[in-house]
């Protein structure tokens, strides 16, 4: 090797070897995002594959807050489970329709996501090589049917806390981000409540609660957590939420259009509900299929306008 070239490696070899390590960084990270969407396909083509009335529900709710005519704070039925997922839902509607697409699009985001942060973590935090983290990452990134079609689902709760327990952890040294960010999570699914715990532990584990600082921040956390919950049950009576799917009140809801594909046959057994209060689980009501007919005019039971 000449004299010039063994220099120019001697004085610029670590910059050379730090990007060399973010290619392979992205290229891992392509790879994985190009997986996890390739083992989520079948249930984005298929439309009618594991999809059921609780998706639609929520596909509902979208429709709902477009047109102006609800304010879906919490999932139809429920008291509790922030509709965070019905926001990305809103962009889409317009462009891809009422369609199994459009509501299963925002959750192969959260899946993309989560797998990224995984491997971005592993690779920051753990030292590990950007393959290796992406072989550490294989029960998420290569899941089996069963748990892919779980994670696929538009239910308000199976992959979100995966992405917002990681958030906790990139945040994890800004108190009152991690504050806020712990609140809506545990307002959208109280298990992200388990990365906190998480977090705590490794600082126990560390010595870190020993210092003056992490006690400062931890209540600077509380008090962002804390706000968060009380910003959203101040906001919570003027929202449609609790048994707002089968309530008379949803009669003002009339005049939303939604596709065969979003109307499982759910009206007759709403309607009977709302006359003895709401379900106490809106997937008493599911139904396999994506596609049934729409209600019977002649039907005995007065159907619920959606």
């Amino acid at each position: 090797m000449p004299v010039a070239a063994r220099s120019w490696l001697r004085h610029h070899g670590h910059a050379v070897k730090r990007l060399d390590e973010g290619a392979t960084l992205r290229i891992t990270l392509a790879v994985v995002a190009s997986v996890v969407v390739a083992r989520s396909l079948a249930f984005l083509v298929f439309e009618g594959l594991n999809f059921n009335a609780d998706e639609a529900i929520y596909g509902i709710m979208a429709i709902h807050l477009l047109e102006g005519r609800a304010f879906p704070l919490f999932t139809y039925g429920q008291g509790y489970i922030l509709a965070v997922s019905v926001l990305p839902t809103l962009a889409l509607l317009p462009l891809l329709g009422t369609t199994v697409l459009a509501l299963r699009l925002p959750m192969l985001g959260y899946n993309v996501l989560t797998a990224v942060l995984l491997v971005t973590g592993l690779t920051r935090d753990a030292r590990l090589s950007p393959w290796m983290a992406a072989l550490a990452t294989v029960p998420f990134v290569i899941a089996a049917p069963e748990p892919t079609a779980h994670l696929l689902m538009h239910v308000g709760g199976n992959v979100e806390p995966f992405v917002w327990i990681l958030f906790l952890w990139m945040l994890r040294r800004r108190p009152a981000l991690l504050g806020l960010v712990a609140g809506i999570g545990f307002l959208n699914r109280e298990f992200t409540a388990y990365g906190l715990v998480g977090l705590a532990v490794v600082d126990v584990l560390d010595g870190e609660f020993r210092e003056r600082r992490w006690w400062r921040g931890a209540a600077v956390a509380a008090a962002a957590f804390g706000l968060v919950l009380a910003v959203v049950a101040a906001v919570k009576p003027y929202s449609t939420y609790a048994s707002g799917f089968a309530r008379a009140r949803s009669a003002r809801l009339k005049g939303s259009r939604v596709s065969p594909l979003l109307r499982p046959r759910l009206e007759p057994h709403a309607s009977a509900r709302a006359r003895v209060g709401p379900p106490h689980t809106i997937g008493q009501l599911a139904y396999p299929q994506a596609r049934l007919p729409s209600h019977n005019a002649h039907s005995s039971v007065e159907p619920l306008s959606v």
